[in-house]
């Protein structure tokens, strides 16, 4: 468990390790039926219409959220989506939002518990089937159960098909090129 507010790393904790060490992980995922016809993987840096965050550690770090959500909805021109673990802290989130100049028209935000911060390691991973964008969902390599289910969630938020991929992986230096 993860109380609120707290500032969690991106590398285990050494309560994590020692629950790894005793409880090993393994694969949650079966591979599904790869998608029809040629796909194309956006490179790591490549423009987007969207970032996610996850509303997660604390003031300083939901500040540093909060600004660069002003960057992304104004300069960026592109969307965020924030997740959030309750209406209440919803409700924080906005404030401090706005509070730092957000374009609020450019926010969604997603009632759904998440662990860390680190969404960006733990998915999910688009691709595009021609013009229609994708989910492939890997098993994060922590032991944090409502990150794991995030790819899921949002593929069922926004109604984008998601595959499954037998890897277990932290996310973190997943890089693509486009190729």
């Amino acid at each position: 468990q993860y109380p609120e507010g707290e500032k969690v790393p991106r590398s285990m904790t050494s309560e994590e390790a020692l629950w790894v060490a005793a409880n090993p992980l393994s694969n949650k995922h079966q591979a599904t039926a790869p998608p029809p016809g040629s796909i194309y993987c956006p490179p790591e840096y490549a423009p987007m219409d969207g970032i996610l965050i996850a509303w997660e550690g604390g003031g300083t770090w939901t500040g540093i959220l909060a600004k660069m959500a002003a960057e992304i909805t104004t300069t960026g021109d592109a969307d965020v989506h924030c997740m959030v673990d309750s209406a209440s802290e919803k409700s924080t989130a906005e404030a401090k939002m706005i509070n730092n100049g957000v374009d609020m028209n450019r926010v969604v935000f997603h009632v759904v518990s998440t662990d860390t911060i680190w969404i960006r390691d733990y998915g999910p991973r688009y691709i595009y089937q021609g013009e229609v964008r994708s989910i492939v969902d890997h098993t994060y390599n922590r032991p944090r159960p409502n990150d794991n289910k995030q790819p899921e969630f949002f593929s069922g938020a926004l109604g984008h098909e998601r595959y499954e991929i037998p890897l277990t992986h932290g996310g973190g230096n997943y890089h693509l090129n486009g190729l």
